[in-house]
């Protein structure tokens, strides 16, 4: 829509998008076209000769390294550089753009430009040092955007093996640490607030030494736990800097942390409710709700208390001001338990650079990390790929779905930007098998494995819920069922202490909420039957008085 306007242009002439589930506006006319990496990875997995039809593909936000991302990643260097999906093995004169503020430059080019070599080497380790010259500054947030081109019609010579540094116009932004603050940086001279840095940045020391960094292998060994005080400082620290017009932006692990925060905040301003106003961000919110966190306020100080969306997928205009707890929730695959499980862990170097770039966008700004500078030394230089972290059940049955014509599973998934160890494809052929999404003895995919591939929003176990509904002639309760157990959005949310204003209207609106729940399950204590019986209420004509 941006585009389109600086164009002077309805979206979907020169310029349009195209999304996963098959949204978008294009035309004929169209000759810029934005587009989600999973709608780019069905059409090429169905239509391989699509790939050369373009005059150049851009890859952004490499660093966020999503299996969709991985997978496209895959399909891309077998057309376009291998010359796969055209009979032959020339290369085209696409060009293919990988950009990223925090790009692994040597990952990528290497990855890219070598057709025989599978594996890339390490990436290379960032520059941590903050305290250097301006020249440098361009390692901090996307002040600089890193892009690694290559062109197919080379031979991986000529000006596509080196990477190409594009500077932008920014502000400078001041990175403080915690034990920064605990030494009297920007102005503090509280003691409570020193003494509750100084333990903070401790914390962080004695967690980096006994952990030594994230290991993708085992999660239990990569969990932390955001240090006590944390939320007081914060909220300490939001008081020091607030003024009229300011957007002080944190980021925090998860919607829990959010909260807590959010009401060490609201305790901290009480006595000038007037001066702040808190928001939140998260990926649960609606579009409306994420458009008043967005809005400009000059009247009065913005705290927005936000989990890592805020590193790229939501852009604040006006952040002054980043407190960084350095703290990230992922999913991580459990070997032990072969299952998948919620880590909260320390973010990536690159990661934290990021979350620093949100500010100086406007003006001068400051970053504050909620770590010591010797734990930030030792932090994984990167985030680890999706595809090494998460359950592989559904990243091997969409090779074998999607990508069938470009080799077995085992193989094509040896070739990613990163591979899986070749245990952890074997279990999740195994568990495949189990669950019937592939046969025992070819391992080709069963019915319900290629309807299971085409709904990535369930996993194998509720898409088989799914399967058996459809067949047993409910696919509505279905629906409803696998949905309910996915752990999505809550008809009956609780209410947050983020949303009420009093302790009192806190506790009404959860006696209110326990009394809806309690008169849709009939007592029997099940979310999923509560749920049912809403929607099927819903659907007879609306949703009757509200209990008591």
């Amino acid at each position: 829509s941006r585009v389109a306007s600086l164009l002077g242009e309805p979206v979907g002439h020169t310029c349009g998008y195209r999304v996963g589930d098959g949204e978008g506006e294009s035309g004929p006319k169209t000759r810029l076209l934005f587009v989600t990496s999973g709608w780019l990875l069905t059409r090429l997995s169905h239509n391989p000769a699509d790939a050369h039809k373009y005059s150049h593909i851009i890859l952004d936000e490499a660093h966020e390294r999503s299996c969709d991302q991985d997978f496209l990643c895959l399909v891309l260097k077998r057309l376009l550089f291998r010359g796969e999906g055209r009979g032959g093995s020339e290369a085209t004169g696409t060009r293919l753009v990988v950009m990223s503020a925090t790009l692994q430059s040597s990952l990528f080019s290497d990855y890219f430009l070598s057709s025989t070599s599978t594996l890339p080497p390490p990436p290379e380790p960032p520059d941590l040092d903050d305290d250097d010259d301006d020249d440098d500054d361009a390692s901090e947030g996307d002040e600089g955007m890193a892009a690694a081109t290559a062109s197919t019609n080379d031979g991986g010579g000529g000006d596509g093996d080196e990477p190409i540094f594009v500077g932008a116009g920014r502000f400078p932004v001041e990175i403080v640490y915690a034990d920064d603050i605990a030494s009297g940086c920007l102005g503090v001279s509280d003691a409570r607030m020193q003494k509750t840095a100084s333990q903070v940045a401790e914390a962080s020391d004695r967690e980096a030494g006994a952990r030594g960094g994230r290991d993708v292998s085992s999660p239990a060994s990569a969990a932390v736990r955001m240090p006590h005080g944390t939320p007081s400082l914060i909220a300490a620290l939001c008081n020091h800097v607030a003024a009229p017009g300011r957007c002080v932006l944190c980021f925090l692990p998860g919607v829990a942390k959010i909260e807590e925060v959010a009401e060490a905040v609201g305790l901290c301003f009480a006595a000038r409710s007037g001066l702040v106003v808190v928001h939140v961000l998260h990926g649960m919110l609606e579009r409306e709700e994420q458009d008043v966190a967005l809005a400009l306020d000059p009247d009065r100080c913005k705290v927005v208390l936000s989990t890592n969306i805020a590193e790229s997928s939501v852009t604040l205009p006006d952040v002054t001001h980043v407190i960084d707890a350095g703290l990230c929730n992922y999913v991580a695959y459990d070997p032990q338990r072969r299952a998948p499980v919620m880590v909260t862990a320390r973010a990536s170097a690159a990661s934290m650079r990021q979350r620093s770039g949100r500010a100086g966008r406007v003006a001068p700004g400051t970053a504050i990390r909620l770590i010591s500078r010797a734990a930030a030394a030792l932090l994984a230089p990167h985030d680890p790929p999706e595809m090494l972290t998460s359950p592989l059940e559904a990243i091997v049955l969409k090779s074998k779905v999607l990508l069938s014509s470009l080799g077995p599973a085992e193989e094509l998934l040896r070739d990613a930007l990163e591979p899986p160890s070749d245990a952890r494809v074997h279990d999740a052929l195994l568990s495949l098998q189990r669950l019937g999404a592939i046969t025992t003895d070819a391992g080709e995919v069963t019915p319900l494995g290629a309807f299971a591939a085409r709904i990535p929003m369930l996993d194998i176990t509720r898409a088989r819920l799914l399967l058996m509904a459809c067949l047993d002639g409910a696919p509505c309760e279905g629906v409803l069922v696998a949905a309910a157990l996915s752990g999505g959005q809550d008809v009956f949310l609780a209410p947050s202490a983020v949303m009420c204003k009093t302790s009192a209207e806190f506790y009404a609106a959860s006696m209110a909420s326990l009394r809806w729940r309690r008169k849709w399950d009939a007592g029997r204590g099940c979310d999923v039957l509560a749920t049912r019986a809403a929607l099927l209420a819903w659907l007879a004509g609306g949703p009757p008085p509200a209990p008591g």
